[in-house]
């Protein structure tokens, strides 16, 4: 199998944390949708792999796209 080499050119333009904090919750909730797109055995695997990975508080944030909670 050969691999592709491949260059990305991803930035974003903050200027303070607010900013900063905005983009990195958009950038959860774009990754939480697209996990919402996955078969339950693949979302799961997922979570596993986080919490395998030692980010448990990854897995219990993306679980919520995984598991819904009724609201508050």
């Amino acid at each position: 199998m050969s691999r592709e080499k491949h260059h990305l050119n991803v930035s974003c333009e903050a200027t303070n944390l607010q900013e900063i904090n905005r983009e990195i919750g958009q950038l959860k909730m774009v990754i939480g949708f697209m996990l919402a797109k996955f078969s339950p055995e693949q979302k799961q695997a997922v979570i596993n792999e986080l919490n395998g990975w030692g980010l448990p508080n990854s897995a219990e944030e993306f679980d919520q796209f995984v598991n819904p909670r009724p609201p508050r």
